[in-house]
C-alpha cells in the first residue's frame, strides 16, 4: 500500500461504518418460552441485561487521571469529534502517553497523533476521512465542514495536517489509509 492511498471502506460482520453513529444495534430473534430453573433464570436475566445495554465504541471522557499514565489504543473505529476532542484535551492536560498499537485506528482516533506523548506501531493502519454527519455518506453544511476540518487538522502533526487539509478531508465515503510505518517516516514517534 502506498502512503495516503484512498480505498473504499470495508465493513466486517455487524460493525457500523467507522466514525458514524454512537451505537451498534443487533437484531434478536424471539424464541418460544420454556420452563427453566431459578439459577438459569437469573443467568438469563443477567445475559439479557448485558445484551440490552447500548454499546458505544467511543470512549467517554471521564475524570482525568491524577497522574500521567499510558493509554493503549487498539482497533479504534473513531466516533464523535466533540467527544474525542474533550478526551484529547484531558489526556494533554495530564501528560498521559498514548500508544496506538492495534490493527487499525480510524476516523477520530487519528486525532491522537497530535499529542506530544503519542507513538504508533509500524503495523497499525490509520483511516482518515473528512467530517460528516452521523448519517453515513451525508456531508455537513460548508461552514460546519470547514470548522470541523480545522478542528481535526489542529490535532495532527504538520506533515499530516497539510495533507489532510488538501486531500483527506474531502473523502466522505471511504477512507484514506496510511500505515504507521509511513507516519513514522513523516516524523511520528514509533512505539
Amino acid at each position: 500500500m502506498k502512503p495516503f492511498q484512498t480505498i473504499g471502506l470495508k465493513l466486517a460482520g455487524r460493525t457500523a461504518p467507522c466514525g458514524f453513529g454512537d451505537r451498534l444495534f443487533r437484531t434478536v430473534r424471539a424464541r418460544p418460552a420454556r420452563k427453566i430453573g431459578h439459577a438459569a433464570a437469573i443467568a438469563a436475566l443477567a445475559a439479557a441485561l448485558l445484551l440490552a445495554a447500548p454499546f458505544d465504541p467511543q470512549p467517554r471522557p471521564g475524570p482525568a487521571p491524577a497522574q500521567a499514565d499510558t493509554l493503549i489504543v487498539g482497533n479504534d473505529q473513531g466516533g464523535r469529534l466533540d467527544r474525542r476532542v474533550e478526551l484529547i484535551r484531558r489526556l494533554r492536560a495530564t501528560g498521559t502517553s498514548v500508544r496506538i498499537t492495534g490493527a487499525y485506528c480510524n476516523s477520530a482516533c487519528t486525532m491522537y497523533l497530535g499529542l506530544p506523548n503519542a507513538c504508533v506501531a509500524p503495523t497499525t493502519v490509520f483511516g482518515f476521512h473528512g467530517p460528516s454527519s452521523q448519517i453515513y455518506g451525508v456531508g455537513l453544511a460548508p461552514a460546519e465542514f470547514e470548522r470541523w476540518s480545522r478542528v481535526m487538522a489542529d490535532h495532527y502533526p504538520s506533515p499530516i495536517r497539510g495533507w489532510f487539509l488538501r486531500e483527506a478531508r474531502y473523502v466522505i465515503v471511504g477512507m484514506s489509509q496510511v500505515r504507521g510505518s509511513d507516519l513514522i517516516r513523516l516524523g511520528v514517534r514509533a512505539c
